[in-house]
């Protein structure tokens, strides 16, 4: 049988949505019907799908992100650029990179980040000029762009609850004993608000390596 628990999570993230999380989700149903797997080999399964998940999620708000910032970088009349569009093309332009090929973390920090190059567009600009108007009347959109997140949030969240049940399912009662401390901050980000959940998720995905 062929081994489908080697499949890498990049190759997941090429399909579309539904396709992704249901082939990450067959993974970790069908361990049954395959060869027995180690204790820990099921735990390892499961954060391979949840990292699987996790990049759909940050490539999706990373095009989300792009998006906006495109828009913002469109509004501005091409006689009015300056270098507060200047600032915004360059993000735009490392995020196509990133994009394609960036890493988890780069990914992260480039959507992460994107609050970080408004505030720095302050000192740049003069609220006078005709750029600052435009970009700051655009900035309303900001609000769309944490709306959109809060939804691939949701999505990431549901299949990640599902992961969780299905590998804890799969595991004896003195190995779920054993990784109580992962269980317990599983629990914690599963019982926790919107919020919340960034911090609590990196505090999960931390126990990556033990298995």
């Amino acid at each position: 049988m062929p081994n489908i628990f080697a499949v890498e999570s990049k190759l997941w993230t090429k399909m579309p949505y539904f396709i992704t999380v249901s082939v990450a989700l067959a993974v970790l149903t069908i361990g049954s019907a395959a060869a027995p797997q180690s204790q820990n080999a099921i735990i390892a399964q499961f954060f391979r799908y949840a990292e699987a998940i996790r990049e759909v999620q940050l490539d999706n708000m990373l095009d989300i992100t792009l998006e906006f910032v495109d828009q913002v970088v469109l509004s501005v009349p091409p006689n009015n650029r300056g270098p507060g569009t200047a600032t915004l093309q360059s993000y735009l332009e490392r995020g196509t990179v990133v994009r394609e090929t960036g890493s988890l973390e780069q990914k992260f920090e480039h959507v992460y980040g994107l609050q970080a190059v408004f505030e720095g567009l302050k000192g740049q600009l003069d609220s006078e000029s005709p750029e600052s108007q435009v970009i700051a009347i655009n900035l309303l959109g900001l609000l769309g762009v944490a709306s959109d997140f809060a939804i691939e949030d949701g999505k990431f969240y549901n299949n990640f609850v599902e992961g969780a049940t299905l590998m804890k399912a799969k595991l004896s009662p003195s190995t779920v004993e054993r990784e109580q401390d992962l269980f317990s901050s599983i629990a914690e980000y599963t019982d926790s608000d919107f919020t919340q959940h960034e911090p609590l998720l990196q505090s999960v995905l931390s126990f990556k390596n033990r298995y």
